[in-house]
């Protein structure tokens, strides 16, 4: 048994460490160093360099810092986006419609979906306050 780090061979950042696992199962593999000598860093700033795992430089650090800020914010401006769209399809309804659509129920199944329909519009109000 051993420890191993498994890392991405084209940027050579570490992925993965793993303790205690069956040698054998990762010998064969290219991107796997094993019982290496660990910095004391947190996993994403820990590259392999000439065969040794080492601490990410400052300027590498505050690059993968970057790219994980920049990711959030899009996924946070998605996020958004995907709010505004929905929020104006909210608008769209009026009490018309839903006595309409109440009227048009022709079946327990139709009346199954209306419901479905209205409880998640309910509680997706509810949620967004």
């Amino acid at each position: 048994m051993a420890n191993i780090l498994i890392y991405d061979e084209v940027t050579k950042q570490a992925k993965e460490y793993l303790i205690s696992v069956n040698t054998p199962d990762y010998s064969s593999r290219s991107d796997v160093l094993v019982h290496p000598d660990m910095p004391n860093a947190p996993l994403k700033y820990i590259k392999v360099e000439n065969g040794l795992a080492v601490e990410m430089t400052q300027a590498e650090k505050d690059a993968i810092d970057l790219a994980e800020q920049q990711a959030k914010d899009a996924a946070e401006t998605a996020r958004v986006a995907n709010l505004d769209t929905e929020v104006t399809k909210l608008r769209t309804i009026t009490v018309p419609k839903i006595d309409n659509a109440i009227d048009n129920i022709g079946s327990l199944q139709d009346a199954k979906v209306f419901l479905k329909k209205l409880c998640r519009y309910i509680v997706s109000m509810r949620n967004s306050q």
